[in-house]
């Protein structure tokens, strides 16, 4: 299943998108930390676009705020889960 993007993705570019994307649980039992409650604010993330990896996945850096995103938590994201993607300005 091929999903076109409106707008396309470009590299460098800080998006705005659900929360829900990101993974709910503790990273393990050691590190109790939550990448959704880290990296979200009021049910969104801001998603700066590092590079495309494959045909369908990119890397991104997460943050709760757009001006931490370029530098926030490393997570893949499959274009699947771009569907509500929003360019921050």
């Amino acid at each position: 299943m091929v999903i076109v993007l409106t707008p396309p993705v470009k590299l460098g570019q800080t998006y705005i998108l659900p929360a829900s994307i990101l993974p709910k649980g503790h990273v393990n039992d050691q590190d109790r930390s939550s990448l959704y409650i880290d990296a979200s604010s009021k049910g969104i993330t801001y998603a700066y676009c590092v590079r495309q990896l494959e045909a369908h996945t990119y890397l991104v850096r997460v943050a709760a705020t757009p001006k931490a995103a370029p530098k926030g938590f490393t997570f893949l994201v499959k274009e699947e889960q771009l569907v509500h993607l929003y360019p921050y300005r």
